[in-house]
């Protein structure tokens, strides 16, 4: 049996590629492949459910925002721009809580990129 996603492959989209600057070490690796190169599949219809260290810190970084302890927040935040190569985000958004909330879901979009998270995040 053929699943539907099997025909359509996903691409990133000219906000996607926009979005990653050009020192991003996630650019390269998301949108220079094909979505479904990204992680190999077992076999033709294992889909292995994956959940990164990386979304893990970012959970965390969101729920902290929430929380209003903005600081830490940014601290777990600035532990995935780091590991990008993007270095570390302005110090000011430890008292913008907007600012941080979005500057957390910008990340959590760069970095989970064609991972099938960003339907979910937009809806809840």
């Amino acid at each position: 049996m053929e699943l539907p996603w099997e025909e359509e492959r996903m691409r990133p989209n000219t906000t996607l590629v926009s979005a990653y600057s050009a020192t991003d070490t996630r650019r390269i690796l998301t949108i220079s492949y094909d979505a479904q190169l990204k992680y190999f599949r077992i076999n033709g219809t294992d889909f292995p459910v994956l959940f990164r260290y990386a979304e893990v810190i970012l959970n965390r970084a969101e729920a902290l925002a929430e929380l209003g302890r903005n600081a830490e927040a940014l601290t777990a935040l600035n532990l995935i721009r780091n590991r990008a190569g993007i270095g570390d985000a302005d110090a000011s958004l430890a008292t913008n809580p907007t600012a941080l909330k979005t500057e957390i879901f910008t990340q959590r979009r760069l970095e989970l990129a064609l991972e099938g998270h960003y339907f979910c995040d937009l809806v809840s």
